[in-house]
């Protein structure tokens, strides 16, 4: 058998690997290591690339930081982006998202992403009122106000048009237009007031 040939760089022993990168097992990258040693950790999404396309030279003077995306547009323009090995690697990928470490990883992975979530300052369109959300295309702060800026909102088609009639809500007493001939409420917190009156029996 073959001896593996090693390499040292800021006290960690590297080998080579398959697809020609330097590796051990912190695991690390021998060029990300090199790297991180000159000019610190390495920003998210952020990659470290080989100018002169030689995987074997980690000298920082052959690296440079780059995009992901940039980084992938050098290796398409200097024609060193091997899709073959890619689809190989993405299949591999695969497989071992599927097998019990894959998923337990992608699941901490996950959790993790959703601590880092920064909540966004919107404005609700029906109420007017200021609310968290995390997504960008959120309008409303709550279904309710969904619900009934679209019921008020004349843009939105409506399959089956009801005529409306006028009823007084059961709990508040105010006047409210309804579609529905057995309407009670004027509102969702009309319907759990009262709901919620006769759970603890103080109705008849």
């Amino acid at each position: 058998m073959a001896k593996r040939e090693i390499r040292k760089y800021f006290s960690k022993i590297f080998w080579k690997q398959k697809d020609g990168y330097w590796a051990n097992g912190m695991p690390i990258h021998a060029h990300r290591w090199v790297w991180i040693n000159h000019h610190g950790a390495i920003p998210e999404r952020m990659d470290i690339h080989h100018i002169d396309g030689d995987k074997s030279n980690n000298e920082i003077e052959n690296l440079e930081m780059l995009s992901r995306s940039d980084h992938l547009k050098r290796h398409w323009k200097e024609g060193r982006f091997d899709l073959t090995q890619r689809r190989i690697q993405l299949a591999e990928a695969r497989k071992w998202l599927k097998t019990p470490l894959g998923r337990k990883t992608q699941r901490k992975d996950a959790i993790e992403s959703w601590k880092k979530r920064i909540p966004l300052e919107r404005t609700c369109l029906n109420c007017q009122q200021s609310f968290n959300a995390f997504f960008k295309n959120a309008k409303f702060c709550c279904p309710p106000c969904n619900y009934q800026y679209r019921r008020n909102d004349s843009s939105t088609p409506i399959r089956h048009p009801r005529k409306k009639t006028e009823k007084s809500c059961i709990q508040c007493r105010n006047i409210f237009m309804a579609a529905m001939p057995y309407a009670l409420y004027c509102s969702t917190k009309c319907r759990r007031k009262i709901k919620k009156i006769y759970i603890e029996g103080d109705g008849s």
